[in-house]
């Protein structure tokens, strides 16, 4: 992937365009509000899972600016350019328990449809990694009922909205 992605300085394989960029950003948003009881804007952390050279982990930046947002890899070349990064491999790493207020994953788990192990091995890392209330925001092209039947097989406990 590194040297794939030293090639690619900047790749959008999937854009959902700025439609989906406004619906996830108002999902995680409304997490401020959710989380704390005053109106007042409040600091919470996202974790952008497997964020590529796509240039939506910049917008995704702009578009939540009371958030404190770390972009996720596994190749550098990807995080370099960004501010806040995590280099790690979802499939075998566990994600530090209760640390994140919201996971966005665009086209993350698309990758891993054929893998059946290691999609329940990413659900499972990204379950223990959200905290009380947190919540797992997703852009796909997979059909919904097909998402949802791989959530729940993985073994958490999710709530659908």
């Amino acid at each position: 992937w590194r040297a794939f992605h030293e090639r690619n300085a900047s790749l959008e394989w999937f854009d959902p365009g700025p439609a989906a960029l406004a619906l996830v950003a108002s999902h995680v948003a409304s997490l401020s509000s959710s989380l704390y009881s005053s109106s007042a804007p409040r600091p919470y952390t996202v974790l952008h899972l497997g964020c590529g050279t796509s240039p939506f982990s910049t917008l995704l930046d702009a578009s939540l600016p009371s958030a404190t947002v770390y972009h996720s890899d596994l190749s550098s070349p990807c995080l370099a350019p960004l501010r806040r990064t995590i280099l790690l491999d979802a499939t075998a790493t566990a994600l530090p328990p209760r640390r994140f207020h919201a996971v966005v994953d665009k086209g993350f788990l698309d990758c891993f449809v054929s893998k059946p192990d290691l999609l329940t091995r990413v659900l499972k890392n990204v379950h223990g990694c959200l905290g009380r209330g947190g919540k797992y925001v997703m852009v796909t092209r997979d059909d919904f009922n097909f998402r949802l039947e791989k959530l729940m097989a993985s073994g958490g406990r999710w709530e659908v909205g």
